[in-house]
């Protein structure tokens, strides 16, 4: 009996041997190796949301530091489209008192906020994704004028 457990074993080591050479051999032969994880994206992901639910509205127009979207495309890259803001001006708008004209303050600059988002890249196949951060302009903001 212990001749039989002692081939069984050689047996599974033989067989083990093989499949990794084989396993070995066709990565080495140029063969593509799949992705372990997979990732799956809703269909309405890239849908803009509609003005009442992002819950400021226009904030991007009514601010004192105001900025405008701007949209980036790429097509490996979840997700494609990316908006990023651009402010209108390098100075901050206030409103003058009691009228609905406004006055350009030179001591307070207006500077873009940023934010790192997570986005992912698709290979050829779009069944490996590669994970990056992406730093980009949320808004504008006033700040003192710096001084040197």
């Amino acid at each position: 009996m212990e001749v039989k457990s002692h081939m069984s074993k050689y047996l599974v080591l033989c067989v083990v041997s093989m499949l990794l050479a084989l396993t070995m051999a066709g990565v080495k032969a140029g063969r593509k190796e799949r992705c372990k994880y997979t990732l799956i994206i809703p269909s309405d992901y890239n849908n803009i949301p509609e003005e009442k639910s992002e819950g400021n509205g226009n904030i991007h127009t009514r601010s004192l530091s105001s900025w405008t979207w701007k949209a980036t495309r790429m097509e490996n890259r979840i997700p494609e489209t990316i908006w990023e803001a651009e402010c209108n001006s390098m100075y901050c708008v206030f409103p003058t008192n009691g009228t609905s004209s406004s006055q350009v303050v030179g001591r307070q600059n207006s500077v873009p906020i940023y934010q790192q988002i997570l986005v992912f890249h698709t290979s050829a196949s779009r069944k490996c994704y590669k994970a990056s951060f992406l730093n980009i302009v949320v808004g504008c903001t006033c700040t003192k004028t710096r001084t040197y």
